[in-house]
């Protein structure tokens, strides 16, 4: 399937995103690529990791592997701040506006 999708639902996408992980991500529509791409804020290797995808429900549970991950490593390493665990599911509200 070409999906192809506007400047203005990317971007809300990737508000949406960002607000539902308590901002753990930085996320970004790149239009060009029409894709989002979710930078990991929490602990991880040198050099961070990104996760890419081109609906949130690509994205996801790419994101929610990640956090959990990232999750685990600074429990492990008694980080002063560890990230939430991720619902299972994309929320509705999500759910609803990717279509």
């Amino acid at each position: 399937m070409n999906l192809v999708t506007d400047l203005e639902t990317g971007r809300w996408w990737a508000t949406k995103l960002e607000e539902e992980v308590g901002h753990w991500w930085m996320v970004m529509w790149e239009a060009g690529g029409q894709h989002l791409t979710a930078y990991f804020r929490g602990h991880w290797d040198e050099g961070g990791v990104y996760r890419m995808g081109r609906t949130p429900h690509e994205l996801w549970p790419l994101m929610r592997e990640t956090q959990h991950e990232g999750r685990r490593r600074a429990i492990l390493s008694r980080a002063p701040m560890i990230p939430p665990l991720l619902v299972e599911q994309l929320p509705d509200a999500l759910w609803r506006a990717a279509g």
